[in-house]
């Protein structure tokens, strides 16, 4: 495997110098572009993978150290399903703090159903690897960890609510998508041009996580910012 990563580099790297000739052709450099940036830093982290994964199988078979798989899983299942919960606990209790407003039936509902798509499923990985990466590279505040790290998590669902509406997907995590939703409910009161107010205020959830994402760093008190 690791030498199909050097050569995905090379072709990389070849393609990233030849963009600078002065005889290159703009329509296919920039069709090259992406993939060059993507091959260059997949095939590194590939890379890196293969001799680590080469480096543990030389330590094994040498008794070095031990296969034991049963409770590395084990301690790594505990970790995730602790984290999780964790996660959504106080994903739950900022979410709550920050969507209380009901100043009128649209800004009650446009808070409810953002609260609704942030707690209707996930597997919250961005937020539960940062702290584990944190936790083992020696932190020792793991309550402060989790809150900002929140930030990716209702960054990601913000990309999420834009990218449904950009790929006109009515479901999300095997339920309605948030402007689904909003459409529906508009629908129901009689609303003329549903699918575009529906469609405005999906733009708007997504803007307003963004906000929100800085905000979770902004409250964490996390004494290595």
């Amino acid at each position: 495997s690791f030498p199909v990563a050097m050569i995905w580099d090379i072709i990389a790297v070849y393609n990233k110098a030849w963009q600078y000739s002065p005889d290159r052709i703009l329509n296919i450099n920039i069709f090259f572009m992406p993939i060059e940036e993507f091959l260059l830093i997949g095939s590194s982290v590939f890379g890196i993978a293969c001799i680590t994964v080469l480096f543990y199988e030389y330590l094994t078979k040498r008794r070095i150290i031990k296969y034991n798989y049963d409770k590395w899983w084990n301690m790594i299942k505990y970790k995730l399903f602790k984290y999780q919960n964790l996660v959504n606990i106080e994903m739950k209790n900022f979410l709550k703090r920050n969507l209380s407003d009901k100043y009128s039936p649209w800004n009650e509902k446009f808070n409810q159903e953002l609260f609704t798509f942030m707690m209707q499923g996930g597997k919250r990985l961005r937020p539960v690897l940062s702290t584990i990466i944190y936790e083992g590279t020696g932190g020792k505040d793991i309550l402060s960890m989790i809150k900002i790290s929140l930030a990716a998590e209702i960054l990601h669902n913000s990309t999420l609510i834009h990218d449904d509406l950009i790929d006109n997907s009515d479901i999300r995590r095997g339920k309605d998508a948030f402007h689904t939703r909003f459409e529906k409910w508009l629908l129901g009161k009689n609303v003329a041009d549903a699918k575009s107010e529906a469609e405005a205020m999906a733009i708007l959830g997504g803007d307003f996580l963004i906000f929100l994402s800085f905000k979770t760093i902004l409250e964490s008190n996390f004494s290595d910012i």
